[in-house]
């Protein structure tokens, strides 16, 4: 693969693509630093993203709509850290922070329908058992949340 960075060592691998597998979104934590690289080729090439930090040792999740045109990105550094949800409408080219989100929450999910109109997230809260989920039915424009409180099973 060209354009791919050298990697060292590699801790967490995440891959999403549209359906026909055309656009593809990858971040390898480790020697690339946590970036998104993205190809448009089936994966022949692949190019690094703009807009989101490198962010080494941080669990990340993507989630591609179909056409593989939007791209939800969130991740969280460290444990019970504070994460940030990053979107892309070029196929995961560029990303800008959402800032219509609690930024101290963790987000640690993201999901979307077909067409990128409705995207959900997740986020823990303090721990393993509390957390939201927010839910966008306008393309990520407004995110009403929904607490969860779960109890431990023993």
């Amino acid at each position: 693969m060209s354009g791919w960075p050298s990697i060292q060592s590699t801790s967490t691998t995440l891959l999403s693509s549209d359906t026909t597998s055309q656009y593809l979104v990858a971040i390898l934590d480790g020697g690339s630093g946590g970036v998104p690289h993205y190809s448009t080729d089936y994966g022949v090439t692949w190019t690094a993203a703009t807009g989101v930090p490198s962010v080494s040792n941080a669990v990340f999740n993507v989630s591609t709509s179909a056409s593989g045109q939007y791209v939800l990105l969130a991740y969280i550094v460290g444990v019970n850290g504070t994460g940030t949800l990053y979107t892309s409408s070029d196929y995961g080219a560029t990303y800008a922070a959402l800032s219509t989100l609690p930024s101290a929450s963790s987000f640690t999910q993201a999901a979307q329908n077909s067409d990128g109109t409705i995207q959900i997230v997740g986020s823990n809260d303090q721990g393993f058992v509390n957390g939201y989920l927010f839910v966008s039915a306008d393309s990520g424009a407004t995110w009403p949340s929904y607490s969860l409180s779960l109890s431990p099973v023993i």
